[in-house]
């Protein structure tokens, strides 16, 4: 388990400690039956999370579904959070959907539907006078006017990074969604498609099923 606080000589004795457990008879499979146990998001720091839940994919193990939920809305990293949602979907299954504009509350996916439902979870004191919020994008960019819409912006990278159908149909689902920050998800998603090339303009812009409006084509 690698972190880097302890440095790398540190970390390499325990990937050899490690490595040499694993050719012991009959440990891997008690150690992979005690993975598949695990349901307390304490159970490990973020260090050891990030290195099972990579493990867990190369082994092809599948982590409780509340489990990840929880690991998800735990961190605020969001390459963290992309490694779970990459774990949690990665063999999620897919059907091209008979309506293009799904409701993130109907959303056929449970992990997604719950961490789409916890972003957009808005607690009164984070959003005073939302309803005053400006128009102007300039302001969109300014991080600190929204302080709750890290979770919201956390979730559309990760989704888009991961990439594959589901969370592409996810991500497109999410930022349709009517809810008080959406305005300001869409301007987002605006800003990171802009820093884009090319040729990734053009990728997210064939395999997302919806495109939101720009916001001065709104306006306009």
């Amino acid at each position: 388990m690698a972190n880097p606080a302890d440095g790398a000589v540190v970390n390499e004795e325990h990937a050899l400690q490690f490595a040499t457990l694993l050719q012991r008879k009959g440990f891997e499979e008690q150690f992979l039956q005690e993975i598949r146990e695990v349901r307390d998001k304490e159970a490990l720091s973020p260090h050891g999370w990030l290195w099972l839940t990579g493990w867990a994919k190369s082994k092809d193990i599948e982590l409780p579904t509340e489990l990840l939920v929880d690991l998800f809305k735990e961190w605020s990293d969001v390459f963290v959070k992309t490694n779970v949602l990459d774990l949690a979907t990665r063999t999620a299954e897919y059907r091209p959907p008979r309506e293009l504009y799904i409701s993130i509350t109907d959303f056929p996916n449970d992990f997604l539907r719950q961490v789409m439902l916890s972003a957009v979870r808005v607690e009164r004191e984070e959003f005073p006078g939302f309803e005053d919020f400006p128009d102007e994008r300039e302001e969109f960019r300014r991080l600190e006017a929204l302080p709750a819409m890290g979770r919201a912006e956390a979730l559309l990278v990760s989704l888009l990074q991961v990439g594959r159908p589901i969370t592409l149909w996810a991500a497109s689902a999410f930022l349709r969604h009517e809810w008080q920050g959406h305005r300001h998800t869409e301007a987002f998603f605006w800003l990171l498609y802009d820093k884009l090339d090319r040729e990734s303009q053009d990728a997210w812009s064939q395999s997302i099923p919806f495109m939101p409006e720009r916001p001065e084509e709104r306006r306009g």
